[in-house]
């Protein structure tokens, strides 16, 4: 059976829509979150990919605020070998959104807080044209 990797995930929960391009336009990974209220874009560098024993960690910075802290979204994306590049797998999977405070001050407590988002995928192995653009 061949070892055909998936390049684009594409995942749904409530009220949230990911949907994840490993290697896209220029060979560089392409994220999209929707969560009813908006809709961002993120590419390149923008996308941390982190490889770990469990998958593959996927997480973009939603939101930054000087001073104040930060909101990431995180997606973990598990190995799937889909053995044909015409099929697709379903899956699932969690998605974190984190709210990271840095106040000005240092204080004690948590300053890191999540919220959990179970999530249903497909996995499928596309081609990307050499001359599409991202998002398009």
């Amino acid at each position: 059976m061949p070892n055909i990797q998936p390049n684009e995930y594409t995942l749904r929960g409530y009220n949230v829509k990911v949907t994840f391009l490993s290697s896209g336009f220029q060979n560089q990974p392409f994220f999209t979150f929707e969560d009813g209220q908006q809709t961002l874009n993120f590419k390149g560098s923008d996308v941390r990919i982190i490889d770990t024993e469990i998958g593959k960690l996927v997480s973009v910075t939603l939101e930054l605020t000087a001073d104040v802290g930060s909101t990431s979204y995180s997606v973990l994306i598990p190995s799937i070998n889909l053995g044909d590049p015409a099929t697709e797998s379903n899956f699932q999977t969690l998605g974190i959104k984190t709210v990271h405070k840095t106040p000005l001050v240092p204080t004690a407590g948590v300053l890191e807080t999540y919220h959990v988002d179970q999530l249903e995928g497909t996995a499928r192995s596309v081609k990307v044209p050499l001359n599409a653009a991202a998002g398009s």
